[in-house]
Formats: C-alpha cells, sequence, structure tokens
C-alpha cells in the first residue's frame, strides 16, 4: 500500500516538473530564475 501511494506521489511530481517547465518557456529571465528553483526542489522531493 506504501509502494502504491509513493508511486502516486511520483507522478504528481512528474506532472508538476511537466508543469514547470512549460511555464519555464513562457517566462523572463527573473521569472525563469524562480521556476528553476521551484523545479529543483521539486527533483529533491522526489
Amino acid at each position: 500500500m506504501e509502494l502504491k501511494s509513493y508511486n502516486n506521489e511520483i507522478k504528481v511530481l512528474e506532472s508538476k516538473i511537466e508543469r514547470l517547465r512549460e511555464e519555464i518557456n513562457n517566462e523572463d529571465d527573473q521569472d525563469l530564475n524562480n521556476k528553476l528553483c521551484e523545479l529543483d526542489e521539486v527533483k529533491r522531493a522526489k
């Protein structure tokens, strides 16, 4: 049961990473840096 929960959490994090990547393509430099920091945090949490 715990493994299934963990797999679901990974899927959620992967979708967040994908959304962040899409947003990065539409941001200016300052926002780009902020999104990259968020992306790194999500990757570390994974």
